[in-house]
């Protein structure tokens, strides 16, 4: 397998990996599953606990729903995952303890770095595909990519 098809195939590795795991979390805010509080709730929890505005917190509850399903299949993949990594920034941002999310660390506070530290590794992951693209294993490549010689 030459290089070319390698790097495509660790795209889709990693847009799989990323959008299934935000992919759980995005159907918690959307549809209410797996313990989570659906629309409603969710954009409720974001303005009391966080002060987010409700277009803000609609945001979040698409970028994570409908972005990570487009980051799997690879369609509008890089502004997909540009959403995703706004969200992740400011979950990490939320997250973040005091006086850094790097202190937690230091005392040995697993519960704490988890915290800060998770979305954080997300937002790595989202920034990779927003730089490296989907990849020819994806509908970016069928329907926008460029032919290539062989």
């Amino acid at each position: 397998m030459n290089q070319t098809k390698l790097n495509s195939l660790a795209l889709l590795v990693g847009r799989i990996g990323l959008g299934l795991v935000i992919l759980y979390y995005g159907s918690q805010k959307a549809l209410g599953v797996f313990g989570g509080s659906g629309i409603q709730g969710t954009i409720e929890f974001m303005q009391k606990q966080f002060h987010i505005s409700q277009p803000f917190a609609i945001l979040n509850i698409v970028s994570e729903f409908l972005g990570s399903i487009a980051v799997i299949i690879g369609l509008l993949t890089r502004l997909a995952a540009f959403g995703i990594l706004c969200s992740m920034a400011v979950a990490t941002y939320l997250a973040r303890t005091q006086p850094g999310f790097m202190a937690s660390l230091q005392k040995g506070d697993v519960a704490v770095v988890n915290l800060a530290f998770y979305p954080f590794i997300n937002a790595v992951g989202a920034l990779a595909i927003v730089i490296a693209g989907a990849g020819d294993y994806s509908l970016d490549r069928k329907f926008f990519g460029k032919k290539r010689a062989k």
